[in-house]
């Protein structure tokens, strides 16, 4: 290490005035010599006078410091560009003084020139072990020390200039990365939308709608819980469909009167044709309700949204961007659920009215005949059974022209409403026309459906029917068959039952049937 700095001090020694004076005049070729704040340390009046005179003649600020004590709390307190510091001084030695400032961080980068008498290579070693950049023997030379002070200077101004750069080329750097982790997140939220859009338009139901919210959400959203309440038959009650990643499940109404609550929360939502207020039970932490409306405006449901504030952003630019930027995503997120909501509700609608019959609920003809194909190849396929009961209301031309057709119709609903409740789960209910009905019983055989049959007749014939006041009664007829025993084929189980079904009536109604003669066609 010595014979390092030993040679350090030979090189110094070799720059005279003539190599500083090119280094400043390549410096200033360039950018001009800075002109600097310069801390002078010397005991000795005499020197600080004649430095302060060459350095303020040259541009440069010059503050005079007789000891190394006031030295070390005049650069702690306002750091300088560069220190001349004398070596023999009372009190604190220049040394101490060097020591002390390459040991705190706001000093120990400041360029510090030794000014001494001492003149002996151990000196020398010293000065520049412990820090110092330079080192000028008394009495010293003016241009020299002008030469020195001007090239470190220029040293100090490009280290600084330096460093700036670096400063300003990682902060490049990281928005870069910033911006390109932003540019990911951004993509990342894009495809999960696609996905969103994508699992709901394979939804077959309501219900499964629910899950695939659920989902996107925890994955947009993975340390936000949330809280999912649907509108159905109840207008103002909310009914609570699920919640994710949080502890609080409020109940939630929603009313057009503003009310004070003293307990929970309430929210106003905007409504194209009146206020609305939302009511929570409980009172909530960064909470946040988002409707689901149609086009319309009508509110279908709300999203509860427990959001925390982002914690990466630097700045309050930067926060409210992040803000604004998960606002968006979630409005994204319901206005697209609410879309594919709708859409489903409406297919559901256009299905229902295309398989089911207006007045009774039941399915209709069409739905019936496809039904029974669907059902008869898996009776093939399984080597089952499919039973058929055909039955209708007894003398009901007769009860329409004495009671009205609106009395009809109460009928007709009443006796389709308690075959829904008397059949079994995967039975099918129809409405084969007028007052006729037609059961579909997959796995049924002709046993089975004979007492399923029988079993129909006796709940009808204690069935009682209140209309405007007077109460009715009503008998039926049913006729039985069942596949393969009457026949392979739709139409032929359909006609066999329907036979079997005249046949009960053309021996006094109220009772039921089995087809006497059984389809022997393979």
């Amino acid at each position: 290490m010595q014979s390092q700095v030993y040679v350090a001090i030979q090189c110094h020694a070799l720059l005279n005035f003539s190599v500083f004076e090119k280094v400043i005049m390549t410096f200033e070729g360039n950018l001009a010599a800075p002109k600097g704040n310069i801390l002078a340390v010397d005991d000795v009046h005499a020197n600080l006078h004649l430095l302060t005179e060459i350095l303020t003649q040259h541009g440069h600020t010059v503050r005079p410091v007789p000891d190394g004590r006031l030295a070390v709390t005049s650069a702690k307190a306002a750091p300088p560009d560069l220190i001349l510091l004398d070596i023999m001084m009372p009190g604190l030695s220049g040394y101490e003084v060097c020591k002390q400032l390459k040991a705190d961080e706001h000093t120990r980068d400041i360029p510090i020139i030794f000014i001494s008498a001492l003149n002996q290579v151990f000196d020398k070693v010293k000065a520049f072990s412990i820090g110092g950049v330079d080192y000028v023997t008394k009495p010293f030379h003016p241009d020299e020390v002008l030469a020195r002070v001007n090239a470190h200077l220029a040293i100090r101004h490009l280290q600084k200039q330096l460093q700036e750069q670096n400063i300003q080329l990682q902060q490049e750097i990281f928005e870069r990365k910033r911006a390109q982790e932003s540019l990911q997140q951004r993509n990342r939220e894009l495809t999960l939308l696609n996905q969103m859009n994508a699992m709901l338009q394979a939804c077959h139901n309501e219900p499964e709608t629910y899950h695939v919210l659920r989902n996107i959400c925890e994955q947009l959203f993975p340390s936000e819980g949330g809280c999912l309440y649907m509108l159905h038959e109840n207008p103002t009650a909310l009914e609570l469909i699920d919640c994710w990643n949080t502890s609080s499940t409020p109940q939630a109404s929603i009313s057009t009167d503003y009310q004070q609550v003293q307990h929970g929360e309430m929210y106003q939502i905007d409504s194209p044709m009146h206020p609305l207020y939302l009511y929570l039970d409980a009172s909530l932490d960064n909470g946040c309700p988002y409707p689901m409306r149609d086009a319309t405006g009508q509110i279908l449901g709300i999203l509860l949204l427990y959001s925390q504030p982002p914690i990466s952003a630097t700045s309050d630019e930067e926060y409210m961007y992040l803000i604004e930027t998960k606002q968006l995503l979630i409005s994204r997120v319901v206005e697209q659920y609410t879309l594919s909501l709708v859409n489903l509700r409406l297919r559901e609608a256009l299905k229902h009215e295309a398989i089911r019959d207006p007045l009774t609920g039941l399915f209709n003809r069409r739905y019936m005949e496809e039904s029974l194909r669907q059902e008869i190849r898996r009776a093939k396929r399984n080597g089952s059974h499919v039973g058929l009961i055909m039955l209708d209301v007894d003398h009901f031309k007769q009860f329409n022209d004495t009671h009205g057709h609106e009395t009809g119709d109460i009928v007709l609903q009443t006796l389709a409403k308690l075959l829904q409740e008397h059949i079994r789960e995967g039975d099918i209910a129809c409405r084969y026309g007028g007052e006729e009905f037609l059961l579909i019983l997959p796995d049924a055989s002709l046993t089975t459906s004979e007492q399923r049959a029988k079993e129909l007749l006796e709940q009808v014939r204690k069935l009682r029917i209140v209309h405007q006041g007077t109460h009715f009664s009503i008998t039926i007829s049913l006729g039985v068959s069942t596949f393969p025993e009457y026949g392979r084929e739709s139409q032929g189980l359909v006609n066999a039952a329907d036979m079997a079904m005249y046949q009960a009536k053309k021996h006094g109604r109220n009772q039921v049937a089995v087809s006497a003669v059984p389809d022997e066609t393979p």
